[in-house]
């Protein structure tokens, strides 16, 4: 009869053992892989940010090449940029803009990301940078009748006019 009940209390020693090394195994997985996901999620975002500005730039690029003096070419772009609703000091807690200009020979692109810590502190600012060569020289870019760079900060389409040594953005 001794040797039973010292076999039950054996037994159910080593499944509380087992129950709290399977307790701290999950507790030690969801502190490493929760904030992992929350950082691959920002970076999933910034990537396609990123990838929307360089498919303009491209695609402009590609449009302007297939335009000869007096020719021109209508589309329709979306210009990415984000502001989140939650502000910290007066400034947003994440801030994509996306620049678009030229230099008269290429396009060039600029995609600035500012992410701010709740407490206010910067968490991350990157700048990404693309070019496209354009045909010929002296080419101007027009933000409506402006002329000069088109800066997006919470992601629109445009219209966009390509013509000869000219790319006129309207807002839609």
């Amino acid at each position: 009869m001794k040797m039973e009940a010292r076999d039950r209390g054996e037994r159910g020693q080593i499944t509380i053992e087992f129950i709290i090394l399977v307790g701290l195994f999950v507790l030690i997985l969801i502190g490493t892989s929760v904030p992992l996901a929350f950082w691959t999620t920002d970076d999933a975002v910034d990537v396609s940010l990123v990838a929307d500005a360089r498919y303009v730039t491209e695609e402009l690029g590609t449009a302007a090449e297939g335009i000869g003096p007096g020719g021109r070419r209508n589309l329709t772009v979306y210009v990415p940029g984000y502001r989140s609703q939650g502000t910290v000091g007066g400034k947003p807690l994440i801030n994509v803009t996306t620049t678009l200009g030229t230099d008269g020979d290429s396009l060039t692109t600029r995609v600035d990301i500012t992410r701010y810590h709740s407490d206010g502190t910067l968490k991350r600012s990157e700048s990404y940078n693309f070019t496209r060569g354009l045909p010929g020289k002296g080419w101007k870019i027009y933000s409506g009748t402006t002329l000069g760079n088109v800066t997006e900060g919470s992601g629109r389409s445009y219209r966009v006019l390509v013509g000869w040594r000219n790319i006129n953005f309207t807002r839609l």
